[in-house]
């Protein structure tokens, strides 16, 4: 094996243009890979820390506990922040209503969590009541998953998919769209060498010894290319994540969250595809005889030739659009391989952005009028004209008041009305008169200048001021 990783060495350096070809074709897959990877795991991130704010942190809520049972989940180590919370489907008297966190978020945790519940002596629920757990289990006891969280973990609902689930299946996508653009490098390669694959058969070398030749090539360049994919994309993370939180001033700092075990996924993940890469051309260095290898013996069928007829004339693409063409069409698989990855990137990026804007509150009936940076809504309670126009000039002549209107309106709610002054027609109308006094403003009467009871027949009058940011 030392002399075969020698020999694969040597060829490396003697094939430099080649080799940095393929350590950039490695890099530029892991960059891809890295940053759909990070930055969908950075927005579902934001996500579960904004539905946590919302409806709370926990994973799954045991129901009709006593208090040894509670202990007992207390003391369980697949669970964390055990405590007790109010539930509405339950009845007062029907016991403990315990949240819990699962340490582990796995698609397990639905099995995992049936156990601990046998195991502190839940009471199993009646077969009829019985249900449908994702991942084909059946919830035998009385438990609540969090699934609108636990979706953004990567979980699978019974009846669709999750979006951690769909950024799973855009991460396999972009790994077989790697594999097809490392195949395109290795499969060359090996054409390459065919005559020298051919030498080591005729001279005694195993198919072992033939099959280190192109994986030792794979291993060897996916040590230089792997880290600095994984390193680019780690950096190109980072600044689109900074970039999306400047322009939609996002209220939360955004951290991308990166640990050394995502590091290993990462490192696992690109020698996968490396060895997916080289696993038909070693096949071929193997199960193609020794003689056909040294004498290389390569046709071009027929559709190819005449795709690619040079001496045939034509007006549209020319001689040299006809190379670009045959050269497009002997590649085609790399350049479509290249086509979804960046295609994948780009619906990854602009899904993530619209998230944010959707967090934000931006997805809202924009009014494109041209407003102040601060209004004043100024409210009067009164129906004396004199009264009115008073206060108007009041605020008008105000130097930080750059332009003022007044509207006049009435609301029915306003009204004042007496039982037996209600038309014959209004009578069948399903509404009541109260017979309570006073005024109700939002439990803070300071707030009025003035006013009368109700009582009095008289308009209750008062100014009261809003403040409206619409900057």
């Amino acid at each position: 094996m030392g002399i075969i990783f020698k020999l694969t060495l040597r060829y490396l350096k003697r094939n430099k243009k080649r080799t940095r070809a393929t350590i950039l074709g490695i890099a530029c897959t892991m960059i891809i890979l890295t940053t759909i990877s990070l930055f969908a795991n950075t927005l579902m991130g934001m996500i579960r820390e904004s539905i946590r704010e919302d409806q709370g942190s926990w994973h799954l809520i045991f129901h009709g506990l006593d208090q040894d049972q509670y202990e007992s989940l207390k003391e369980n180590k697949k669970l964390c922040n055990v405590s007790e919370t109010e539930c509405e489907e339950c009845e007062p008297d029907a016991g403990l209503c315990v949240a819990a966190e699962m340490k582990n978020v796995s698609w397990r945790m639905f099995a995992r969590t049936q156990k601990i519940g046998k195991k502190i002596g839940m009471e199993q629920l009646p077969e009829e009541e019985w249900r449908r757990l994702p991942y084909r289990e059946t919830g035998k006891y009385n438990i609540t998953y969090h699934i609108e969280l636990l979706e953004y973990y990567g979980l699978n609902d019974e009846t669709s998919m999750s979006v951690g689930g769909i950024i799973n299946v855009i991460v396999t996508m972009v790994m077989l769209m790697g594999c097809v653009l490392i195949y395109n490098a290795y499969s060359i390669s090996t054409f390459e060498k065919l005559r020298y694959l051919g030498t080591l058969g005729s001279i005694g070398a195993s198919k072992f010894q033939r099959i280190s030749v192109v994986y030792w090539e794979g291993i060897l360049e996916g040590l230089v290319g792997i880290p600095i994919g994984i390193g680019v994309g780690i950096l190109l993370t980072n600044g689109i994540v900074k970039w999306l939180e400047n322009i939609f001033m996002y209220e939360q700092p955004l951290v991308v969250e990166l640990t050394f075990g995502r590091i290993i996924t990462f490192v696992f993940w690109g020698f996968l595809m490396i060895f997916l890469a080289c696993l038909f051309p070693a096949w071929k260095a193997v199960h193609t005889s020794s003689m056909e290898l040294i004498t290389q013996t390569y046709e071009v069928d027929t559709k190819m030739r005449t795709r690619t007829n040079l001496l045939k004339k034509r007006k549209l693409f020319g001689t040299v659009g006809m190379l670009a063409f045959k050269n497009m069409w002997v590649r085609r698989k790399s350049y479509i391989a290249n086509s979804v990855l960046l295609i994948l990137t780009f619906c990854v990026i602009l899904d993530g952005m619209a998230v944010m804007r959707g967090i934000n509150k931006e997805y809202y009936p924009v009014d494109d009028r041209e407003r102040e940076e601060l209004d004043l809504w100024t409210e009067l309670y009164t129906m004396d004209d004199d009264k009115i126009m008073e206060f108007y000039e009041k605020v008008a002549a105000l130097p930080e008041v750059t332009s003022i209107s007044l509207e006049r309106n009435m609301s029915i709610s306003d009204m004042l009305l007496e039982p037996g002054e209600i038309q014959d027609d209004l009578q069948k109308v399903p509404f009541e008169v109260s017979e309570e006094t006073g005024f109700w403003w939002y439990d803070e009467p300071s707030q009025l200048k003035s006013f009368q009871d109700m009582k009095s027949g008289n308009w209750i009058e008062g100014i009261h001021l809003r403040t409206v940011i619409v900057g």
